[in-house]
């Protein structure tokens, strides 16, 4: 979402799109490393042996370890991230939005960016924005629908045991 707010529209999609494959990317990756450390895994083998084997003592430990430490690594980075333009307009920072985005797109994109939140943060629109509005007819069908195939797809989980 960040990515979509703050980059500009000749390349936003482009930036969401590889934002996007970086993270499948990641997910391929850790199934990978956990793949690899399972290998040796005896066809056939039963919960007991997998509790009383390294599989079981350590394995899962080595997999947690190796996956979780690009996530800590990216969590840490994130408190280098400046806060959205937007969200600073929002909150009455406008100078420190417009050197945001300056410093990010140049001063050409950082005027029309600014000049394209002030409006929208002026509009009806986004004043009047509530939570009730999900009640809202057309949103029950959404919700309902969501709500359906959740609970569908707990018991296609439950009846196949993954």
């Amino acid at each position: 979402m960040y990515i979509a707010e703050i980059a500009p529209a000749q390349i936003r999609g482009r930036l969401v799109a590889v934002n996007q494959l970086t993270v499948v990317i990641g997910i391929l990756l850790a199934q990978a490393i956990n793949w690899y450390l399972v290998r040796n895994l005896p066809q056939g083998a039963t919960d007991e042996f997998i509790r009383s084997s390294w599989f079981g003592q350590q394995g899962w430990r080595w997999m947690f370890g190796l996956t979780a430490v690009p996530a800590v690594y990216f969590s840490s980075e994130m408190f280098l991230v400046p806060e959205s333009p937007r969200w600073l307009a929002k909150n009455g920072k406008t100078n420190l939005a417009r050197g945001i985005s300056q410093k990010n797109c140049g001063e050409d994109y950082a005027n029309a960016a600014a000049t394209e939140i002030q409006s929208t943060l002026a509009s009806e629109e986004i004043q009047r924005v509530r939570f009730a509005d999900l009640l809202e007819p057309k949103m029950r069908k959404v919700i309902v629908l969501g709500v359906v195939l959740a609970v569908f797809q707990t018991m296609v989980r439950n009846q196949c045991h993954f």
